[in-house]
């Protein structure tokens, strides 16, 4: 099974999945602004395009948006549409690319993944991002940035809830055994 994963934002994270292998992980800059919104539907297109093509997935997923507070100054204000508009329309986009192609879509919840991928979560973003890192270094993943980790987050726990047999591989304690250079190994 092959599965594409992305981290939906101004910089979109991609993974690629297959088994056996470690995933290949990439960002891309999306002009994110209403103003903007065309362009960006355009590039995500000829960029997601290319990479379903070279890759031909049986899954697309990503993370369901959740809607939440942002600091402006000193104070916190609610999530404004106007910043969501983009968001929710990459995931149309992707969306609407995969019917034709008949591949399946998945959306999971970014937190249960991050727990499922390592096991306890820290609670400051700027923390989360930097276990994930080392989550991600310790299995040996090629990634260059945080939305391709994250979109390797996303990536793997969609894997393990659609391969039953690959579950065990997603672990922390399967990741910290091959980091020793032991693989875990079933028992009968």
């Amino acid at each position: 099974m092959r599965v594409i994963a992305f981290d939906f934002g101004l910089t979109l994270g991609w993974a690629c999945f297959e088994e056996g292998t470690p995933p290949r992980a990439g960002s891309w800059w999306l002009p994110g602004s209403w103003e903007h919104l065309g362009k960006m539907l355009i590039e995500l297109d000829q960029r997601a395009s290319t990479l379903l093509a070279e890759f031909k997935p049986d899954v697309i997923g990503w993370a369901e948006p959740f809607v939440g507070m942002t600091k402006v100054g000193n104070r916190w204000k609610p999530v404004s549409p106007e910043s969501l508009g983009p968001l929710f329309t990459q995931i149309g986009k992707l969306s609407e690319m995969a019917l034709p192609r008949r591949i399946r879509t998945v959306c999971v919840d970014e937190a249960e993944a991050r727990r499922a991928f390592m096991g306890a979560v820290p609670r400051k973003s700027k923390d989360i991002k930097g276990a994930i890192k080392v989550a991600c270094t310790q299995r040996h993943w090629m990634t260059p940035d945080a939305h391709a980790r994250d979109a390797c987050v996303i990536g793997a726990h969609i894997v393990s809830i659609l391969d039953a047999a690959s579950a065990p591989k997603q672990t922390p304690l399967f990741a910290e055994g091959t980091r020793h250079g032991r693989q875990a190994r079933a028992r009968p």
